[in-house]
């Protein structure tokens, strides 16, 4: 260390180690660090590094100290009258793992003054780990920051953080500004409470004016694909929106997982093809049973078969949409195929209770479900049945059919026989 006085001006120079420095201010403290010390009366510089364990901790933005496995950078300070301004340059550490460059500066002075922060990052591995260890929580908003800890991580290739604090005694929140934007892979978020995550996330999440923006180019869950997503929460509101594909397995095992909801008899088929369609969702985080969302399909499968009666239908095509308002929930749109040598018809509303068929098909296909084989014989009923029906929902899922059974030829014995052009039994 040297200390003196050279042409009326006081110098320092002096080598430290293991110096630990506590927040002043808005600027950072941390250590152990060692340190290149250099002043000149009112104005100085130190050079810093540590290449073991350390901390660098902004308590005024983030919750936690940064743990850091390596640092080094550049500090310098000026005591001007009345105000005071420090600045950090040439930032460079190891976060955690994660590579955090940038810089900071502090003026401070007749009760006012500014401070800014400037990171870049990349490589922040928040696989295992979440996501929000590495987020200015301190100055998000309570819901934001309940959102951000409730499992949402993945691995950020690049991403930057610039905030802007003035200070003094009249300001407030609204003069805090800031801006986070992050380039995520493999990462993973909560659609909803009680809800599937979506994985394999790629894309980019922006927080800017206190409002969150996720740019969603690819994710899946359950092996249903989601793209042209964009996930924004504002004012306690997380609205979701996005685009959907999906084969026939990934569909019936998505649609189990829905909460609040028993479709466990899916399980019951096995579905050939695919669907495409989009979803919206909007939850209020303070009333997540608020929840609105609508989720729109086309369906168009090849082959759609109920397993325990080996029942096919096929050439399935649609347009449905799952709506949900509350408590409010429910199957809406219309559906067709082919069934039994016929073609089948449904309009759905389960939200009114109701579930419309209608359709024909060929008797003999019905005797042959039945067990009966035309190739035995003439059959007692032959031709195209027409027929119509509703599914009753509540208390218990209910069928009812009939048909007048135009079309048909009967070779009942007398008096029953009928012409196909008979108008009915």
């Amino acid at each position: 260390m040297h200390v003196g006085q050279q042409e009326g001006r006081w110098g320092v120079d002096a080598a430290l180690t293991n110096v630990e420095v506590s927040p002043w201010q808005h600027a950072p403290g941390g250590g152990p660090l060692d340190a290149w010390v250099q002043a000149r009366d009112f104005r100085g510089r130190v050079l810093f590094s540590s290449h073991g364990d350390s901390t660098l901790y902004f308590p005024e933005f983030f919750a936690d100290p940064m743990q850091l496995r390596r640092a080094e950078g550049e500090v310098e300070w000026v005591y001007d009258g009345p105000n005071t301004m420090v600045s950090g340059k040439r930032l460079s550490v190891d976060w955690d793992g994660a590579q955090v460059v940038g810089g900071f500066g502090l003026i401070t002075g007749n009760q006012r003054g500014h401070f800014g922060l400037d990171l870049d990052f990349s490589e922040v591995d928040a696989l295992e780990r979440p996501l929000a260890q590495w987020l200015p929580l301190s100055v998000m908003d309570d819901d934001l920051r309940d959102w951000l800890l409730d499992d949402i991580g993945g691995y950020v290739t690049e991403g930057s953080l610039q905030l802007s604090q003035p200070l003094g005694n009249d300001v407030t929140t609204e003069d805090f500004t800031a801006t986070l934007e992050l380039a995520i892979t493999q990462g993973h978020l909560p659609i909803a409470p009680g809800w599937p995550s979506l994985d394999d996330v790629k894309g980019r999440l922006i927080w800017q004016d206190r409002v969150l923006e996720a740019e969603i180019e690819h994710a899946q869950s359950h092996g249903v694909t989601a793209s042209e997503g964009e996930l924004v929460m504002e004012n306690d509101t997380l609205n979701l929106s996005g685009q959907l594909q999906a084969d026939g397995t990934a569909l019936t095992a998505f649609l189990q997982t829905m909460p609040d909801i028993d479709l466990s008899q899916l399980s019951d088929l096995s579905v050939t093809g695919d669907v495409n369609g989009d979803i919206a969702l909007s939850l209020p985080l303070d009333i997540p049973e608020a929840l609105q969302l609508e989720i729109n399909a086309l369906p168009r499968f090849s082959e759609v078969v109920y397993q325990p009666l080996d029942l096919p239908l096929q050439a399935v095509e649609g347009d449905l949409a799952w709506l949900q308002n509350g408590e409010s929930r429910g199957l809406v749109g219309e559906a067709s195929g082919q069934l039994l040598g016929g073609e089948i018809a449904a309009d759905f509303n389960t939200q009114r209770d109701a579930i419309a068929l209608q359709g024909n098909l060929a008797t003999s296909e019905l005797f042959e479900l039945a067990g009966v084989s035309g190739r035995q014989g003439r059959l007692p009923l032959e031709g195209q049945l027409q027929w119509q029906g509703n599914i009753s929902l509540l208390p218990t899922p209910t069928l009812r059919m009939d048909s007048r059974l135009m079309g048909i030829t009967s070779r009942l014995p007398d008096p029953l026989p009928r012409l196909p052009s008979s108008h009915g039994l």
